[in-house]
Order: structure tokens, then sequence, then C-alpha cells
């Protein structure tokens, strides 16, 4: 079985709501969600157990999988794997 997922970040940047994303993922056939923790809306570091929980709720309602996480070091431009020059700072 095949699975598919779709970043929530291009939907986001529409002006979507978590719920309204993943409803609209889902419709779409995706069976997976991917998310880009500065397209939520809310800083995970600073995120309230309730506000984490309804995110959490949004995705399993809308009978989508948690599939992964990206732009996780988007604020660290100085860790790269690829260019030694950063690697090297």
């Amino acid at each position: 079985m095949i699975s598919l997922a779709f970043c929530n970040e291009l939907l986001a940047a529409e002006g979507h709501t978590i719920q309204e994303q993943c409803h609209l993922i889902k419709s779409l056939g995706y069976d997976g969600i991917e998310l880009a923790p500065g397209a939520l809306g809310v800083d995970l570091l600073d995120a309230t157990k309730a506000e984490i929980a309804s995110i959490k709720t949004a995705i399993e309602s809308a009978g989508l999988q948690l599939t992964g996480l990206h732009w996780l070091l988007a604020s660290f431009p100085k860790l790269s794997v690829t260019q030694a020059a950063a690697r090297q700072d």
C-alpha cells in the first residue's frame, strides 16, 4: 500500500486553519500530513498542551497520519551537512 503525504505549509500560506488544512488534504486523497512547524501559527516551543492537543485532534479527526516534520532547521542556517564552509563557522 502506497501512502501519500502533503505538507501543510502550502495550505497555511493560503490562510487555512490546521483543521481546514487536514480536511482538505484528506479530501484530495492523501493519507498523511507533514507539518512545517513555522506554518502552524503556534511556536511549538511555547505551545500549551491544549494547542498541541488541538493540532493532534485536527489530524486524527480528518483521518490523517502525521508522517513527519520539516523546516526544523530553517532558523539555523549555519547548520549544514552539504556545505563545508557553513560547517566551519
